[in-house]
């Protein structure tokens, strides 16, 4: 499934778009970014079918990125993606999934979330609005960190 909405963009341009996010827990935790490295961003809304998967270091998972972004699979094994912004409401049919326990990548979302399910592990998450699950909203507790500013709405939290 292919996304038009999402682009790869350095995090040098991250920095000077969005440079409030330098003094964000989580931004850059381990100091260890490059400035040529990149972010996964949607400067709109979005609306996504099936799961959205944060662990985009794994194999499976950079397979389903590359149809996302419409690139051969040995583009996208050649660069680091250490972030996912999305400027906007973010919705999809099936479950954000952080299965990583000990990493991730850093995700803002500047909006609502509304999902089956979410479900964190070592990734650093920031929601400046509301989140709606269907089943739960599951996070980790020690290497990763979620932070939602509005209402978390779940059946099981």
């Amino acid at each position: 499934m292919r996304n038009s909405s999402f682009k790869l963009i350095t995090i040098k341009e991250i920095k000077s778009q969005f440079p409030f996010l330098i003094d964000h827990e989580g931004f850059d935790y381990f100091e260890e970014w490059s400035d040529e490295d990149f972010f996964l961003v949607a400067n709109e809304d979005v609306t996504f079918e099936g799961n959205f998967y944060l662990d985009l270091y794994e194999e499976r998972e950079k397979k389903w990125l590359a149809k996302i972004l419409n690139l051969p699979l040995k583009e996208i094994e050649k660069i680091r993606i250490e972030g996912i912004l999305i400027n906007g409401n973010f919705s999809t049919t099936g479950t954000i999934i952080n299965a990583e326990g000990d990493y991730g990548p850093y995700v803002f979302i500047n909006g609502n979330v509304i999902c089956q399910s979410l479900l964190l592990g070592g990734s650093y998450v920031e929601i400046t609005g509301n989140v709606k699950a269907q089943e739960v909203v599951m996070t980790s507790y020690n290497h990763g960190n979620f932070k939602c500013s509005g209402i978390i709405e779940a059946p099981f939290l």
